[in-house]
């Protein structure tokens, strides 16, 4: 179990600008598409079967006996039944932002406008509503804009906003 939780933090640590840049992307207006995989934070986002569960390829794809040589073993920690109940995956960000994105009424809005950020830093809001966006790519943790954290791409620094972490404002 401790390669397991050695190879889930490694992965984490890997997957940090791409979690931040995904909150960026479900910010902004408009229709989202994800590519195969996105959701899981696989690795390049490569064409290739899903892994949904399991320990070993083809993660729950399929029975066939064929060969799988392809699919990492090391996707182990990145299947649907791992990261699914995980409030800390890659997975359940996707799932909280999209809700989010699908229902709170700080989404409307068809145009964004630049919002005031420390050097090194962007924020944006939605005009016409009350979110605002954030994400930080200073090396070193800055404060956040005004409001309430309705998500971050990973868990605030004592009311900071990490480097490499997106967050959303209301």
């Amino acid at each position: 179990m401790a390669s397991r939780d050695t190879e889930r933090s490694r992965n984490a640590a890997a997957l940090t600008p791409v979690r931040a840049m995904a909150l960026v992307q479900l910010a902004l207006p408009g229709a989202v598409c994800l590519r195969h995989g996105e959701e899981l934070g696989l690795p390049g986002n490569q064409r290739i079967t899903m892994p949904w569960e399991g320990e070993h390829p083809p993660f729950g794809f399929s029975a066939a006996q064929v060969d799988w040589s392809t699919i990492p073993p090391e996707w182990a920690t990145f299947t649907a039944e791992t990261q699914l109940e995980d409030e800390g995956s890659t997975l359940s960000l996707y799932r909280h932002a999209m809700e989010a994105r699908a229902a709170h009424p700080a989404f409307r809005g068809e145009e964004i406008e630049w919002f005031g950020a420390p050097e090194g830093c962007f924020a944006f809001r939605r005009v016409g509503s009350t979110l605002i966006c954030a994400l930080n790519t200073s090396t070193a943790p800055v404060p956040l804009p005004p409001g309430e954290v309705l998500l971050s791409s990973r868990p605030l620094v004592d009311g900071q906003l990490p480097v490499g972490t997106a967050a959303w404002l209301v």
